[in-house]
Formats: structure tokens, sequence, C-alpha cells
């Protein structure tokens, strides 16, 4: 029989010496992975895959994500569950990255100026959990928050043939950082008061509403595992015991 060849995205990393990921037709396909920074591409026959193992799996580190629009309680509750369940909680900071270029969060960005944003939002995103040393974190952001809030900025207005192809390869990789870095998922719905902060974007209930149903749809369009926060589960207590269980029937 024919052993099979795929392309696999190689680099280095100081703790794992070469690590590959993938399994591509094309060798650009996977010199894209990780954002393009890969160290070079190789053709490695099926046969001997046992010898490149998987990133995640040689990182045997388990992410939990918290899903949701802003105002949702997000950090509150992750910032609790890492210290109940004694598991770092890695923040990510998407304002810093609107102030670094000369913008707010709550601003009104043309379709070319979000997508800068939020790719480097995700860059960054993934710089922080690339170097997450622990067996487990938990993370109040994920990338599917981002490709939420670019699809929310996509208008009714035709867009060029070269920015839509770009907003897809975005959420393509969006997708593909999710799967790298997160085995469990829990959405957080709009249910609790919100609350206005200077640094973060400004309430806006439609907004927010929108952002809620565009992760609902791409969660269930990634068939990715998840589990929703019921709308009427709002105590801090109670918000983290639903968590909790759902780790616990899921061996995390």
């Amino acid at each position: 029989m024919k052993t099979m060849k795929k392309w696999y995205a190689m680099f280095e990393d100081r703790s794992l010496n070469c690590i590959a990921y993938g399994g591509f037709d094309t060798e650009d396909e996977a010199k894209a992975m990780f954002g393009g920074r890969v160290s070079y591409a190789m053709l490695i026959p099926d046969d001997r895959l046992v010898v490149y193992p998987d990133y995640r799996t040689a990182k045997s580190c388990i992410g939990i994500g918290l899903c949701g629009a802003h105002g949702t309680g997000k950090t509150t509750l992750a910032n609790a569950l890492s210290q109940k369940l004694g598991i770092p909680y890695i923040p990510i900071d998407a304002s810093s990255v609107f102030l670094e270029h000369k913008f707010h969060p709550s601003d009104k960005l043309d379709i070319r100026t979000r997508l800068f944003l939020q790719q480097k939002i995700l860059a960054k995103a993934e710089d922080i959990w690339f170097e997450v040393d622990e067996p487990s974190f938990i993370c109040d952001r994920t990338p599917l928050d981002m490709a939420a809030y670019l699809l929310a900025d996509v208008g009714n207005g035709e867009l060029d043939k070269h920015t839509q192809s770009e907003v897809m390869d975005y959420l393509q990789n969006c997708s593909n950082v999710t799967a790298r870095y997160f085995d469990k998922i829990v959405l957080i719905p709009p249910a609790i008061t919100f609350v206005e902060r200077e640094d973060k974007a400004a309430i806006n209930q439609p907004l927010i509403f929108k952002l809620h149903t565009q992760l609902l749809g791409i969660l269930n369009y990634l068939d990715l595992p998840y589990k929703e926060l019921p709308k009427d589960c709002m105590e801090l207590g109670d918000r983290m015991k639903f968590v909790e269980d759902y780790l616990e029937v899921n061996n995390v």
C-alpha cells in the first residue's frame, strides 16, 4: 500500500524542540498555521507521524475558555474559578491593543480597521496562550469572541474580494486557534446587570445580544464542545457551581 504524505507546519519550541502541527495538502497551508510564525514546512509520511507529536498533545495543557459579549461577567467568573480551582487565570486585554494603536474599544470602526485590530488581538492572545506552562488554565476570552466582534462590523455594504478573503481567513484562523488551545468552552449569556467601564466598549444592549447570538451560531456551526450558562444563573456562586459541574462531568 502506498504511503501518503502531508505537509506539516514545523516550529521550534525551547522546551519541546521541534513540533509539527497540521496535515495539509499544500506547503502554503502549512506555513499559514500559527499566524505564519513557523520555522519551516515539511512533508511527513503518515507512518512516521508518531515522531512528530501534535502540539496540543505534547503540551498536555487543558484550556477552559469563557466566551461571551462584554459586560456579561466573564472576568469576574474566571477570577473566582481560578481561585477556587487553583488554576491560573490568563487575562487577555483587548482594550490595550486598541489604545496602543490610538483607538478606543467604543469607537465605530470600518471593517478594514476592525480586521487590523482583531488580527493584532488574536496574535497577542496566541503569544500569551502559547507561553502557558501549567496543566490547565482559564481565560475570559477565546478566539471565537474575536470572530464574533469582527462579524458584528460586517454590514450589508459590498466588500471587495480581497477584504472578503481576509475576513474569511481570519475566521478560519480563529477556529484553528480555538481548537489548538481550548478543550472546554462555556458561553456566558447577557443576564446580569450591565456596568459601564471607561476602558471597555460601551454598553449597547442590542449589540451585546447580536454578539451572543453570533457566538451561538459559531459554536454550533463549528460543532465545538461547549455549555451555555443558563440565563437565570446570575449569582456568582451559582455560576461557579455550573462551570465546576460541567468540568467535573468532563473529568477536567
